[in-house]
């Protein structure tokens, strides 16, 4: 984790809301992982992974536009992996 104010100030202020409670990942399914955090790295990746791209301003029009094209099917995969993958609660799925 960085070592800047602002990250360790949210990951105390998340830690003492949960009551130093240790944050647990368990995902059941065909392979099942389990994992006990003291910290909120976990959520960060989950949340913060982005990618930077350097290029010409003369190209910078055409690329963002490449972008924005290519992110609906990338975000429409996303939004409906949990259905492709079978892990949306059985409740949720007899609504």
């Amino acid at each position: 984790m960085s070592h800047m104010t602002r990250y360790q100030a949210l990951n105390e202020q998340v830690l003492r809301s949960r009551k130093s409670k240790a944050i647990e990942l368990d995902i059941q399914g065909p392979e099942t992982l389990k994992s006990v955090h003291y910290d909120v790295m976990l959520e960060s990746v989950a949340t913060s992974f982005q990618l930077h791209l350097q290029l010409p301003f003369s190209r910078s029009v055409r690329y963002y536009n490449a972008a924005i094209i290519l992110s609906v099917p990338v975000v429409d995969s996303i939004a409906n992996a949990a259905f492709f993958t079978g892990l949306l609660p059985a409740w949720l799925l007899n609504l």
